[in-house]
Order: structure tokens, then C-alpha cells, then sequence
């Protein structure tokens, strides 16, 4: 992980890293959960991750990795939506500015929460792959 986030992390939904199968990140960069309430959205990532699972045990998949499109396009979606906000435009925690040398990257998903949700309940059959 420490190479793969070198320049900031990565994620596909702040659950996924794609490189990194079977491993799922809760409340992790990428997610609401630092702009949202956090057990919510910690609920929300567990109950995905239920669903996911479930299928994944239905269907005899053993693992499963996010892809790098679902990665990239769910970074680029969480950078479109940071630019709409002034979080980007001041040095804060958000950005890592806590820490000299970390790099600058946007990590809370600043949508709205129920948005993310909606994007959890949604099936993604290419996004994950098993």
C-alpha cells in the first residue's frame, strides 16, 4: 500500500483497492466518511460489503479485486466533486497538509451521502471482478 499510495490514495468507492484482492477498506479514502456521519456511512460500507459477499458466496467466486477503471473513474469522480467545494483551495487535514511531504490529495468523497449510497445499492458487475 505504501507504494501504491506514494501519491495519494486510491481507492474504487473508498472500499476497493484495485492490486490489493480481497482486501476491503472501511471508512477509507474515497468515502464520505469524514464529511458525513461516520456510523452511517460505516453502515452503509458494511451493508455493500454484505451483498457483495453474499453474491460473491452464491456464485463461487473466491476473490474479488476492484478494477483500475472502477479506481480511476471512481478518483476522478471524488476530484470533480472536491473541486466544487473551497476544501481544495485551503491547506487542512483534508488535503494532508497535517504532515510535511505527504502529498496534496483530496481523500473525503465531499457528494452527498445518500448519493453514495445510492452508488452502493447499485449493482456494478464490472467494477469488481472475481
Amino acid at each position: 500500500m505504501r507504494e501504491k499510495w506514494s501519491a495519494g490514495p486510491v481507492s474504487f468507492l473508498g472500499i476497493g483497492v484495485h492490486g490489493f484482492p480481497n482486501m476491503f477498506v472501511i471508512v477509507g479514502p474515497g468515502s464520505p466518511s469524514l464529511l458525513s456521519n461516520v456510523l452511517l456511512s460505516t453502515e452503509e460500507q458494511v451493508d455493500w460489503l454484505v451483498a457483495l459477499f453474499d453474491h460473491c458466496r452464491r456464485a463461487g467466486i473466491n476473490e474479488i479485486e476492484a478494477t483500475g477503471q472502477a479506481e480511476r473513474d471512481w478518483v476522478a469522480h471524488v476530484n470533480k466533486r472536491a473541486q466544487e467545494t473551497l476544501y481544495p483551495k485551503t491547506p487542512s487535514y483534508y488535503l494532508g497538509a497535517e504532515m510535511p511531504g505527504k502529498p496534496r490529495v483530496f481523500m473525503p468523497y465531499s457528494g452527498v451521502s445518500a448519493a453514495i449510497a445510492a452508488s452502493w445499492r447499485r449493482p456494478r458487475p464490472r467494477a469488481m471482478r472475481g
